[in-house]
């Protein structure tokens, strides 16, 4: 799905839209981006540095 076209937004107005939404953005210079889901390689790297074992 794509994002939706708004330009510049508050963090406020775009906290009160993410609430709201089915899919995840994120905003970057006040325009609202698209997230990609994450992987389970992506998983497991994110695991990796969270639970580092020495």
């Amino acid at each position: 799905m794509a994002a939706p076209v708004l330009n510049h937004l508050s963090a406020s107005d775009y906290l009160k839209l993410e609430r709201s939404s089915k899919d995840k953005h994120e905003l970057f210079q006040g325009k609202i981006m698209a997230m990609t889901g994450g992987s389970i390689q992506h998983n497991e790297i994110v695991s990796n540095l969270l639970f580092k074992n020495d």
